[in-house]
Formats: C-alpha cells, structure tokens, sequence
C-alpha cells in the first residue's frame, strides 16, 4: 500500500489576523512590510499555539498522517488579502499540492467566509435530520 510520508499545511494571513495571538511577543505586526514565519511544527504544536488560526492544520492531520506527523507552518504577510492554504502530500504515490483563497471573515480576520459558511450549513444539516 503507498503511503503518506510527509504532509506540511502552510498557512499565510494578514498581519491583522494573527492580532491578540503569540506572534504579537515576538514581532511588531504593525510594522512588518515582507512575510514572516511566525511558527513551523507539527500541526498539534500549531493548534496549541495558534488555536483560532491554526485549526485548519487539525482537519489536514486528522484526514492524513495524524497530529504529531503533520507539519504546520504559519505565516504573516502584510500584503495578504486571503487566508491561503497550501497543503502538500508526498508518498509513494507521488506529490499532491492544494492551494485554497478564502475570504477572510470581515469581523474576524483569523477566520474565513467559507468557514462561517461550513457552520452554517453543518446548523442546517443537522436541523433537517432532527425535524424529519
């Protein structure tokens, strides 16, 4: 059976989003003018560190290589417009990469529209299941 060997889920937002979060004790988010790596780990160690920005890496893991295995880089960039997500698999198979631009969410930049809109229609489906 081929495998996954290696699985990394790169993160990049606005400096706006990664407010109020760790980044803040290590940078000065208002003055940054070029992308910087705020953190690279395993996405368990994103997640703990980043919980509102990071739980994208958490859904990576969970349908791959698991927690400890999966590597999470996140990234603050001051000309960032998305919340992009790359992720790339390698394995025996050969090399999967995914890119994904979502809209962040206009009252909360950590976040993104189609995440509130995943909720809403998770809300919807499990509403219908309980009214039939």
């Amino acid at each position: 059976m081929l495998g996954l060997d290696r699985v990394i889920h790169e993160i990049v937002k606005s400096t706006a989003a990664w407010k109020g979060t760790a980044a803040e004790q290590s940078i000065d988010l208002s003055t940054l003018s070029v992308p910087r790596v705020l953190f690279e780990g395993s996405a368990r160690e994103a997640a703990s560190a980043y919980p509102k920005n990071a739980n994208a890496t958490v859904a990576t893991s969970l349908a791959g290589i698991g927690l400890g295995k999966t590597a999470g880089k996140l990234i603050a960039d001051p000309r960032a417009s998305v919340n992009g997500h790359r992720i790339v698999a390698v394995g025996g198979f050969g090399k999967l990469e995914i890119i994904l631009e979502n809209n962040p969410l206009a009252t909360n930049p950590k976040s993104s529209e189609l995440t509130a809109l995943s909720l809403v229609r998770l809300i919807e489906q499990q509403y219908s299941a309980l009214s039939h």
